[in-house]
């Protein structure tokens, strides 16, 4: 430390970095980010490109200093340029997420950054290089690309890139369907704890995808993943307690998880929530202004069954007033999305004259798209329409 120091002191550029360091990590003396921030600072001034992705690093995260992405920008693209594969990597990341100087996302340049940043072998570019080709962002959609560069890490351990590989080879994307892979894949990202993979591996079990249907197998899966606070997983298994497979029912079990996911702003766990307070549980009874709040947010966020539910509560006043306009722009919004139930509704809408004019043509065109979809009362509509 003493050497660190005297060269520090000197004016030694990398010194400077190093003993700013220690600081920052507490290697050695205790962890101090004003200190830290100062020899970083000394260090940058002489275009030490370790030094300036650190000052990058603390003005981003507000550590010793204001957060200012602003100045974090400016470090990093100091030393990015320099070639610095980190700050190649944190500079993609200001871009991606809407952080730099625009304050909106750029895909394009956060595309640039990581490639550069992924060209030498830094991890996280690489998966999230991955995840913009199998995405389209900033860069044309190319399958074959993202699992690419999600085999290379998935084969070195990287969880994250093992469970989207095991994704790919679950929905046929880039490669050949191959539930048997995936289930590889996912294994070996859930064993080191990765929560999207445990959850996908409920998934593979719920539905039998390469393995034999087992619930209990599911409901585990689902548990470690929600006990990791995932959204998805929570609201998977409120589903498991409320319909009692892989565990006995128990309605209190589901609204705990169901309301968990839906905090986290999990649209089917809105929905799913507003259903318990809809249909009431255990001796509890109905609440249907709870349930049409929870609906209204898993609506907006352009969920089609909760979409539905809304112009069921507009058209019989179930937590709100009656309002047949509301009912069918609701019921419109969700049949577009493709929901037979809402294109039913709509449907009986036009034929019936609620809250738009009456219109044959119309009402049989959304009983056939429902009929389309195998939904019998659209059929049996359909047939009493046409005579």
């Amino acid at each position: 430390m003493s050497l660190f120091r005297k060269a520090a002191e000197k004016g030694h550029a990398k010194a400077q970095y190093f003993y700013g360091s220690m600081y920052f990590y507490g290697n050695g003396v205790g962890q101090n980010f004003a200190v830290a921030l100062k020899w970083f600072r000394q260090s940058a001034l002489q275009e030490d490109a370790d030094a300036q992705n650190m000052l990058g690093q603390m003005y981003h995260d507000g550590l010793g200093v204001e957060q200012d992405y602003t100045e974090a920008t400016k470090y990093y693209m100091k030393s990015a340029e320099q070639g610095n594969a980190d700050a190649q990597c944190s500079l993609g990341y200001m871009y991606f997420c809407g952080q730099s100087v625009s304050c909106t996302p750029d895909y394009h340049k956060a595309f640039e950054w990581y490639l550069k940043s992924a060209e030498q072998g830094q991890l996280l570019a690489q998966y999230t290089l991955g995840l913009m080709y199998r995405r389209g962002l900033g860069v044309q959609q190319n399958y074959q690309e993202a699992f690419r560069w999600y085999l290379g890490l998935a084969e070195r351990g990287f969880p994250s890139a093992q469970n989207d590989l095991g994704e790919m080879y679950c929905y046929g994307q880039g490669v050949s369907q191959d539930y048997s892979e995936a289930l590889k894949w996912y294994h070996k990202s859930a064993d080191q704890g990765n929560a999207a993979a445990q959850n996908n591996l409920g998934e593979m079990y719920y539905y039998g995808h390469g393995v034999s249907q087992d619930f209990t197998q599911a409901m585990g899966w689902y548990l470690k993943s929600a006990n990791q606070g995932q959204a998805v997983a929570q609201n998977n298994l409120g589903f498991m307690f409320k319909n009692g497979l892989g565990v006995k029912q128990n309605n209190s079990e589901a609204m705990k998880w169901y309301k968990m996911s839906a905090d986290q702003g999990n649209a089917d766990g809105q929905r799913m929530l507003g259903s318990m307070y809809d249909e009431g549980y255990d001796g509890v009874k109905p609440n249907p202004a709870e349930a049409f709040k929870w609906w209204m947010k898993s609506a907006d966020q352009g969920n089609a069954a909760a979409q539905c539910h809304i112009g069921v509560a507009y058209l019989q006043g179930k937590g709100v007033d009656v309002d047949l306009a509301e009912a069918v722009d609701w019921f419109k919004k969700s049949a577009d999305e493709g929901f037979a139930g809402a294109q039913y509704a709509l449907g009986r809408m036009y034929e019936s004259g609620l809250g738009v004019s009456k219109n044959s043509d119309e009402a049989v065109k959304w009983y056939q798209k429902a009929a389309d979809q195998g939904l019998a009362e659209a059929k049996d509509s359909l047939r009493k329409l046409r005579g």
